[in-house]
């Protein structure tokens, strides 16, 4: 009975080490996506804002239904407007040239 206690003691110490093992592995993996996922709406960003300086045909006043088929499908203008952040961030400028 005692052997039986240390065999089973044994088996739950390994299964709660496999349990760390996968969820660290499971949370490494997580933070790998979010920093890539961050990368990338960066890279979306800059690019956005490059295409609005190097654009003579965009200005503070437009509208974005204004200025919408300019952007044609790129995936940087759709990027622009579900991003919260830049949207804020773009906002602010625009306002204090006015």
């Amino acid at each position: 009975m005692f052997l039986q206690y240390l065999d089973d003691k044994s088996q739950i110490k390994d299964a709660v080490r496999m349990a760390e093992f996968v969820f660290e592995e499971l949370l490494e993996r997580a933070r790998e996506k979010e920093e890539k996922e961050a990368k990338k709406s960066k890279r979306l960003a800059d690019e956005f804002y490059e295409l609005l300086h190097a654009s003579k045909e965009i200005t503070a006043s437009l509208k974005w239904e204004d200025c919408k088929s300019l952007f044609g499908d790129r995936q940087v203008a759709s990027f622009a407007f579900t991003d919260p952040e830049l949207v804020t961030g773009l906002q602010g400028p625009l306002e204090n040239d006015n």
